[in-house]
């Protein structure tokens, strides 16, 4: 979602929604923060629709405040943020531990050893998701943290499937 203006985002949202799409991505590298009262319209129909919304992260501070608000005012929406882990992991898992609607997606290039854990550990296994960026990073390492992590055969199904799926599945 690009926030072109309210109206722009909404007719964009509907038409991709008609369309097939069953998630909503924002991303905050053009500068605009993801409270802008433009990406409003995209937030009240991913809550009255309980959709995904996945916001891309690095762990600053400003990302967390701007994302707990909208994880406040959008209960039903799923809040997955991206790159769990990326930095100061500890954070991430506190944040989640604050917004029961927001889940961890673990996205992102270098995992460090334990990090797939310390977050089940933190967070519970039903708020880790599995994400790969397929076409910026290598699969075999994105399957690979979640694959080879000291955790169950049966939370490693939750992860790479079975919460995702319950994610999707809760959208209208």
């Amino acid at each position: 979602v690009y926030p072109y203006g309210e109206r722009e985002v909404r007719e964009n949202v509907e038409r991709w929604l008609d369309e097939g799409f069953v998630g909503l991505k924002f991303h905050d590298n053009h500068g605009i923060d993801y409270t802008d009262p433009a990406y409003s319209p995209a937030h009240v129909i991913a809550n009255e629709r309980r959709l995904p919304m996945l916001f891309h992260t690095w762990g600053a501070e400003e990302q967390f405040e701007q994302i707990g608000r909208i994880a406040d005012d959008c209960p039903e929406a799923s809040i997955l943020v991206a790159h769990a882990g990326a930095l100061e992991e500890e954070r991430y898992v506190e944040f989640a531990g604050r917004h029961s609607n927001v889940y961890l997606d673990l996205t992102f290039s270098r995992s460090w050893r334990g990090l797939v854990k310390r977050m089940v550990d933190g967070v519970g296994i039903d708020r880790i998701v599995w994400g790969s960026d397929v076409n910026f990073l290598n699969q075999a390492q994105q399957l690979g943290k979640v694959v080879g992590a000291d955790i169950s055969h049966e939370d490693k199904v939750k992860i790479l499937s079975e919460n995702p799926k319950r994610i999707l599945e809760r959208a209208g």
